[in-house]
């Protein structure tokens, strides 16, 4: 999976970059871009629409953007959560500051716009931020919606907490039957401030009660972008394997099977001890033929393997390809118990591996790879040749047989290093010209090969005419 890219269009110019991370944090999600090794920059969303950028090396201890990472659901890219999020967003276009809080209330209630507002302490002075509330507060005071102003209340209190002003309205006795009702966490305000319900469960979500309100909450609004972060969040931190479920049906409905493999790819690195994930992780990766991955989730699994898994790691052998292998020195080790039945597969199979642990190995140490497989009760005539070759690395005399095993192996510039020592210890053995003309000719070097055929039949003409005297 690719990082993504986005391109921001600013008032003067278009600045493309990539995406390292997102931030899933209350209502907004965070996007830190790389546009270049110096510069980085953050968009700031609320729902699905752009309301900030900021270029910013570091972002002050205690902002809205170092909360949004520190406490929020940060995913790194690239993954298929962000891919989704920006699915419709090809170009992103930054509004400008001048009348965005008029603008926003064309969309979204005047409390949101204070909301909206203290995200925004990395371009407005904190001064700023809280006026804008104080007159959204004194606006519904002023008509009489006492309920809205009290909500404005909740949001400046968590904002500016020590101001007095808005310590003692909080505690006047005209908004004291609201403050019950907040306390006491009434069921009617999930319709009645469906904000402040959020922002409770979610700074509250180590608490069940309060995850499952949250999840209640966003799967109602729709957002499930948010519902599949909160989930996976709750799995890498509590290890509580309940919601896994949820989970899977949340991302089958709204993903692709492609998504969901790539999303248990990520959620088993994390918790590789969870059972079912491992099942259903291995049975996708079969399925799509991501053999590597499907090695992988094996090799990083602690308990035995069961009859099952040993089937399914047959498969992998005989369709993995050995160049996709980063590090092959444990393969012998699952090699070992495989194919008891079948001793012509396993050699078919093992030979495949050597082949390619040849090209960058030298024998000996492939050699040390095989140890594990020469314990089998049958042995596989493939070690006995790697001994024989090992055996004959030491032997200069001897390069011509090994040069005709590398040969065999595919190894064919060991095999010319052979065959060139052999010809200058023997100069007039037309074996080794003639393996060098069949090399290089079958690598389509058809100069050199011409080049040791004439060297051939020249020693053939030589060895004929010393015969014959």
């Amino acid at each position: 999976m690719e990082h993504r890219r986005v391109t921001i269009r600013l008032s003067k110019e278009m600045v493309e970059g990539t995406v390292t991370r997102m931030a899933v944090y209350l209502r907004c999600k965070v996007l830190e871009v790389e546009v270049s090794d110096e510069l980085t920059c953050y968009l700031v969303f609320y729902m699905d629409q752009v309301i900030s950028y900021k270029e910013l090396n570091d972002f002050p201890k205690g902002s809205f953007l170092d909360r949004a990472f520190q406490q929020g659901i940060v995913i790194h890219s690239p993954h298929p959560l962000i891919s989704a999020f920006l699915q419709t967003k090809e170009i992103i276009t930054i509004p400008k500051l001048k009348g965005l809080f008029n603008k926003l209330q064309q969309h979204i209630t005047l409390q949101e716009v204070a909301y909206v507002a203290t995200t925004m302490d990395h371009i407005l002075e904190k001064d700023q931020i809280a006026e804008i509330m104080r007159e959204i507060f004194y606006h519904f005071r002023r008509n009489g919606q006492l309920f809205h102003a009290y909500q404005i209340l909740w949001i400046l209190r968590s904002f500016i907490p020590r101001v007095k002003w808005v310590q003692e309205a909080f505690n006047h006795m005209q908004f004291q039957k609201y403050k019950t009702m907040y306390e006491q966490d009434s069921e009617s305000l999930i319709k009645q401030d469906p904000l402040f319900v959020e922002l409770h469960a979610y700074h509250n979500r180590d608490n069940k009660n309060h995850e499952t309100k949250l999840q209640m909450l966003l799967k109602s609004q729709l957002r499930w972008i948010d519902c599949i972060a909160l989930y996976l969040d709750h799995l890498k931190k509590y290890k509580d394997f309940s919601v896994y479920q949820e989970l899977l049906e949340l991302v089958q409905k709204n993903m692709t099977k492609g998504d969901l493999t790539t999303i248990q790819m990520d959620l088993y690195s994390e918790v590789p001890s969870f059972q079912l994930l491992r099942k259903d992780l291995l049975e996708s990766l079969m399925e799509q033929q991501y053999y590597y991955q499907a090695l992988w989730v094996i090799q990083n699994q602690e308990a035995p393997l069961d009859i099952e898994q040993f089937e399914t790691l047959e498969i992998i052998m005989e369709n993995l390809d050995p160049k996709a292998l980063v590090d092959p020195t444990k393969l012998s080790e699952f090699l070992e118990p495989l194919f008891i039945s079948d001793s012509e597969k396993k050699e078919r199979i093992v030979r495949r591996f050597i082949t390619h642990l040849l090209s960058i190995y030298e024998i000996n140490e492939v050699k040390d790879w095989l140890k594990p497989l020469s314990q089998c009760q049958s042995l596989l005539p493939v070690i006995g040749e790697i001994d024989r070759m090992a055996m004959l690395s030491d032997d200069p005399d001897r390069q011509m047989e090994l040069g005709e095993l590398f040969y065999k192996y595919g190894q064919y510039k060991k095999a010319v290093g052979c065959f060139s020592w052999e010809m200058e210890l023997n100069p007039t053995n037309t074996t080794p010209v003639h393996w060098l003309s069949k090399i290089y000719g079958e690598q389509g070097l058809k100069k050199e090969a011409k080049a040791y055929q004439q060297s051939y039949t020249q020693l053939l003409k030589y060895s004929d005419r010393t015969s014959n005297n």
